[in-house]
């Protein structure tokens, strides 16, 4: 398979050899791993396909390490034999190139058997993978011939996820990229009479559009949810669900989606608790429920409430932050009430901002007007428009610029979540 990014070489420690191990033979009663607690010692023995108190020669020891090495698991080994216990050590480091993992459009469900069949043949796999490697391309064999085992010839493809928010790299993608995998049928229950030829003008769409594991059930949940409530619906209950089996046709893999609905009844909206840490303008939140005086809350109030509430929260380096209504009915009064709770994520705060290829009086310019401080909070609706909004604000750099293509990327460390900004000209 083609390899996602070209494997860089590694600084391998010398090895360290005793008298025995440079012997012609050895047995090691005892394999032992140091420096990777993540994986077990029995995954490690499959991946190196080692067996202790099986005799080595001591040529083929560097067979079985380069084994571990190509799984693109780790960064760094030595090794050494112990001969008094008879002992085989490794000291491991694991590799600086280890991402999260994406299904795109997996059209199965990954079940604890399948999961099963990959570890079997991926021993090191366990929500991580290299950019490249043999565990990378274990997984990828291990899902082609799960579709194998249903009848279905697919070709699977790794490829690098970039988060658009922080435009850069945060997983390996794995995506079904022959046949196409696409939305099928729609088996939708629980609609009233009154409200089916409407609802179906919202859902018969999807039928046929790209399926995508991430996004496809959310979306369409969101949707059916949104044209519930914009009606007074508050308490409906939606559930989208993958059908257990995709349907194979000539061409493609279709996925069926079960729809249950209950839609309850409606209700009039009444009181609104945000459940904030970080205070929002009154002003703010009366505009977004009431943008016409006398006018009732409606769903589509709502969601614009928690719009403001996300950007308020991005605006101070909460980047990752989530806001969740929750609706409180109350069946004697037909009153909902609303609870939107926000679970703020990781903080971000600022390290280096650069201005890469502007003229050398207007790249100081923009960093002395520049006003998020090294480890300050990042305010990322300021970060997105600055370069835009300072030549707003200011006639001969708009002039300057014109014609130029303006872009930026925007790295975040995924442990400690300190942000590195560089804004590029193009002339």
């Amino acid at each position: 398979m083609n390899r996602l990014v070209k494997v860089m070489h590694l600084a391998l420690t010398a090895l360290a050899l005793t008298g025995v191990l440079a012997a012609q033979q050895f047995t090691p009663k005892t394999i032992q791993f140091t420096g990777v607690p993540e994986f077990n010692t029995n995954e490690l023995l499959a991946a190196a396909q080692l067996t202790p108190g099986a005799t080595l020669q001591a040529s083929e020891l560097d067979k079985h390490t380069k084994l571990l090495m190509d799984s693109g698991m780790f960064g760094s080994y030595s090794y050494s034999f112990e001969p008094e216990s008879e002992t085989l050590i490794f000291k491991l480091t694991p590799s600086s190139n280890l991402y999260a993992v994406r299904y795109t459009n997996l059209p199965i469900e990954l079940t604890p058997q399948v999961m099963a069949n990959i570890h079997a043949r991926a021993p090191l796999f366990h929500d991580k993978l290299p950019n490249a490697g043999g565990t990378l391309d274990a997984v990828i064999a291990a899902l082609q011939a799960e579709f194998t085992s249903r009848g279905i010839h697919a070709t699977v493809t790794p490829s690098p996820y970039f988060d658009p928010e922080l435009n850069s790299v945060t997983a390996i993608q794995i995506t079904v990229t022959q046949p196409a995998v696409v939305i099928g049928v729609l088996n939708v229950e629980g609609v009233s009479p009154q409200l089916a030829d409407a609802l179906k003008k919202i859902y018969a769409p999807f039928t046929g559009t790209s399926f995508n594991s991430n996004e496809s059930i959310s979306t369409l949940q969101q949707r059916l949810e949104s044209f519930y409530t914009d009606r007074g619906y508050a308490n409906v209950k939606v559930k989208v669900a993958q059908a257990s089996e995709p349907v194979l046709t000539a061409d493609k893999i279709e996925v069926p989606f079960n729809v249950k609905i209950v839609e309850g009844h409606t209700y009039k909206i009444g009181f609104i608790k945000l459940n904030s840490k970080i205070q929002i303008q009154q002003t703010k939140i009366d505009n977004a429920l009431h943008p016409h005086a006398g006018d009732p809350v409606t769903g589509a109030n709502l969601r614009d409430l928690m719009t403001i509430v996300a950007s308020t929260y991005k605006a101070r380096g909460y980047l990752k932050c989530k806001v969740t209504p929750k609706v409180i009915a109350d069946e004697k009064s037909d009153t909902a009430d609303y609870q939107i709770d926000v679970d703020p994520g990781p903080l971000y705060t600022m390290g280096d901002v650069a201005f890469e290829g502007f003229p050398e009086d207007l790249a100081l310019a923009l960093k002395n007007n520049w006003s998020i401080p090294a480890g300050a909070p990042v305010n990322f609706p300021y970060a997105y428009s600055y370069v835009v909004k300072f030549s707003q604000h200011d006639q001969s750099t708009t002039s300057r610029l014109a014609g130029a293509k303006m872009g930026y990327v925007l790295t975040a460390d995924p442990k400690t979540h300190v942000v590195k900004i560089i804004y590029r000209l193009e002339q």
